[in-house]
């Protein structure tokens, strides 16, 4: 009976602490995780010319190749970064290459790029500029004729410059700087116990339990390293071999860079090859062919209810689309 009544009293206890915004021993080794493997994403820093600037450039399609296709025909800013009409599409078309990431936050990563080759924003940028299942292969100088219209922007912006790939890549990385999303999660590692739900705290510690916090790591719960696609049970998909056609090295195939999960309810599809449409189915395939931690029907719901708090607010301003230079 003492004990009856002693498991009543603490179950009390915690639902006090909860109403009342205070943590209990369990919430608090949260904290200390997330403070550990995750952290709160930065505040965007002050806006300034090359901001402009590099606002205008991503959505101006003289920039590619074809003058045809902007940053924004792939990275549709009202649709979460990502473009999945435009990843159908490509599907249908027998031009799909690899699925759109989305970029917000993007200036927060430690590694960019599927196959985690790019180490650095600017550089990321500047290899899109030429790709060409981005912005397109060729010559820059017909592109820096088109834009001519921006040389008194850039003078402004850039005063001992000239308008060059360099210093686009660079006012299009100080734009990037500003697509911040805070989200509930950042409330949260901030010191305000009350931001999460109950389910939503619940379905951390089956993140943590599951394996998943061992890869999904840092401010942006991932992008910080590659891993293998199949580590338990080979992926389906083996057409690209993601880091080994960085180092050639053997051992490489099939690692792809552990996907950002801010704001992954919207951003479907999932994974490189886009084979998953729906999150849930998401997070059953990554424990089957590479967590193997057994999540099952309940934990998978437990986890998707947790990833909700990574969506943020997106910052209106950066995202509507500006006045070009004609």
């Amino acid at each position: 009976m003492l004990a009856y009544r002693k498991i009543i009293f603490i179950s009390l206890l915690s639902i006090a602490q909860i109403l009342l915004g205070e943590e209990d021993p369990q919430q608090q080794k949260f904290s200390d995780k997330l403070d550990f493997y995750f952290g709160a994403i930065d505040p965007a820093p002050d806006p300034n010319e090359r901001t402009e600037l590099g606002h205008q450039l991503f959505f101006d399609t003289r920039l590619s190749a074809s003058d045809k296709t902007s940053c924004v025909s792939c990275h549709a800013l009202s649709s979460a970064g990502t473009n999945r009409k435009l990843v159908k599409q490509q599907k249908e078309e027998g031009t799909f290459f690899r699925d759109i990431p989305t970029v917000f936050n993007v200036a927060q990563l430690n590694l960019f790029s599927w196959e985690g080759k790019r180490i650095m924003l600017y550089e990321k940028i500047h290899h899109s500029l030429n790709s060409k299942h981005e912005m397109g292969e060729g010559e820059w100088e017909p592109r820096l004729d088109r834009l001519a219209s921006y040389q008194d922007l850039f003078k402004k912006a850039y005063p001992e410059k000239k308008m060059t790939q360099e210093t686009i890549s660079d006012a299009l990385a100080e734009y990037l700087k500003q697509l911040v999303t805070p989200a509930p999660i950042d409330d949260y590692i901030n010191g305000d116990k009350k931001a999460l739900s109950v389910e939503q705290l619940k379905g951390l510690n089956t993140f943590n339990e599951m394996k998943c916090a061992s890869c999904h790591t840092g401010k942006n719960f991932g992008g910080e390293m590659v891993q293998q696609m199949g580590a338990i049970k080979a992926w389906p998909n083996k057409k690209d071999l993601g880091y080994f056609y960085t180092t050639k090295n053997e051992e490489h195939k099939m690692f792809f860079r552990v996907s950002p999960l801010r704001n992954v309810i919207l951003t479907k599809p999932y994974f490189h090859d886009a084979s998953s449409s729906h999150l849930l189915d998401a997070i059953r395939k990554m424990d089957e062919h590479v967590a193997g931690a057994g999540v099952d029907k309940e934990s998978t719901i437990e986890i998707y209810t947790f990833l909700k708090s990574l969506s943020g607010e997106l910052p209106e301003k950066w995202i509507d689309a500006p006045v070009i230079q004609k």
